[in-house]
């Protein structure tokens, strides 16, 4: 959620936050922005969206701070820079 256009819900099957130098990798094949190498900003993309379908992401600040809720109570997975992984069971 961010506090300005939040957007209530997003039906997706995944979101990558990106950073400038990560812009132009798997964020660009899913349809999100590239961003300047010197930007200070940070990408938020949906995966295959399917509610808001025209909903492409948001770019935020490096600062901001991006809270990621699940709504079902399935399992999440988390992976960064695809070398962490992080498994979470509701």
């Amino acid at each position: 959620y961010w506090k300005k256009n939040s957007n209530k819900k997003l039906i997706c099957d995944g979101v990558l936050v990106s950073t400038p130098a990560g812009s132009t990798a798997y964020n660009m094949s899913v349809g999100g922005p590239i961003l300047s190498l010197n930007s200070k900003k940070l990408a938020i993309t949906p995966i295959s969206p399917f509610r808001p379908r025209r909903w492409k992401g948001k770019i935020v600040s490096s600062s901001s701070v991006i809270k990621i809720k699940n709504l079902k109570k399935d399992s999440i997975l988390l992976k960064f820079d695809a070398i962490y992984t992080i498994f979470f069971n509701s």
